[in-house]
């Protein structure tokens, strides 16, 4: 009876691994769900709540390809603890019309970030361009509080 109590509990524990591993493998480079806060991609998300699930799987594999106006989640280069959810505006060589008069050429393996809502985001304006790698993936799908494809 304990033999088959010890087999039920390790098959069980074999699947809870199999089942962690899993989870961690699509989270780290499939897709993952972020919650979105804060007012700077107003009107196209609310200021708090939204659900988005991010596509992680084309960066993970080296297929993916920046493209001006598609929405991306990416590490915060202020604080890289932190993620922020912003469009891309200009790419790699494109001149930045910058509000002081001055023009600024993005570098080679960097993209330029603003929010929707010019008024109240922290993006490129602040911390300048961002590179490549700090993009953790493409925002896909609105799920909450509405289903919503974001067409790129």
């Amino acid at each position: 009876m304990r033999i088959k109590f010890f087999l039920n509990h390790a098959y069980n524990s074999y699947l809870n691994f199999r089942f962690l591993v899993w989870f961690v493998f699509i989270h780290e480079f499939i897709f993952d769900f972020y919650q979105l806060e804060g007012e700077s991609m107003i009107p196209t998300f609310n200021a708090f709540g939204d659900i988005v699930i991010v596509e992680k799987i084309s960066k993970s594999i080296g297929t993916y390809k920046a493209k001006k106006g598609e929405i991306i989640c990416l590490t915060n280069p202020v604080n890289e603890n932190m993620s922020l959810c912003k469009r891309i505006i200009h790419l790699e060589g494109e001149t930045v019309q910058l509000s002081n008069g001055n023009e600024y050429v993005v570098p080679k393996n960097h993209i330029w970030v603003e929010g929707d809502n010019k008024s109240n985001s922290l993006d490129s304006r602040k911390f300048g361009a961002v590179p490549l790698q700090m993009i953790q993936g493409r925002v896909y799908f609105q799920i909450w509080p509405k289903l919503l494809y974001l067409k790129h």
